[in-house]
């Protein structure tokens, strides 16, 4: 049987097999048009066994970069989201600016001491009639500072 491995993956894995570290480093670089680095890493990986950090020195955060580096970038009118009701057949689609206001939206809920229990995993849900998809309320969460994030982690 013949090998059915694509070219470019073989070449990817044994590029990784050779140097791992700057395998990784080119792969993160390569992606920063789509993550936004506030910090760029000192180190790629620092393996302490058995534990192991990745991009350490490195300072991003991924709410930002999936939500406003998109509509920093001129992204804003794309498509974020796209869903499909299988009894209705209904579309709705989520620009990246749509979901950004969804996002600071449910961020000044958020500011409400009552909403984010101070046990790490719990969200209580506060009443609201505005439809906000659960992503937006995790994405809050990401976006918390670091001393809001111990209060809300989901």
């Amino acid at each position: 049987m013949a090998h059915l491995t694509p070219p470019q993956v073989v070449g990817f894995t044994k590029r990784a097999e050779e140097d791992y570290e700057g395998f990784w480093e080119d792969a993160a670089i390569a992606a920063m048009d789509d993550i936004y680095w506030f910090k760029e890493w000192d180190t790629v990986l620092d393996w302490d066994y058995p534990t192991f950090k990745w991009y350490t020195g490195g300072l991003t955060n991924m709410c930002y970069s999936c939500v406003d580096y998109k509509v920093e970038q001129g992204l804003g009118m794309k498509a974020a989201f796209i869903a499909e009701d299988g009894d209705t057949g209904v579309i709705r689609t989520i620009t990246y600016s749509q979901l950004l206001e969804m996002v600071k939206n449910a961020s000044r809920s958020f500011q409400c001491p009552l909403v984010c229990s101070t046990k790490r995993g719990s969200l209580k849900p506060k009443p609201t009639r505005i439809r906000v998809p659960r992503s937006s309320s995790m994405r809050r969460c990401s976006k918390a500072s670091p001393e809001e994030a111990k209060n809300t982690w989901v």
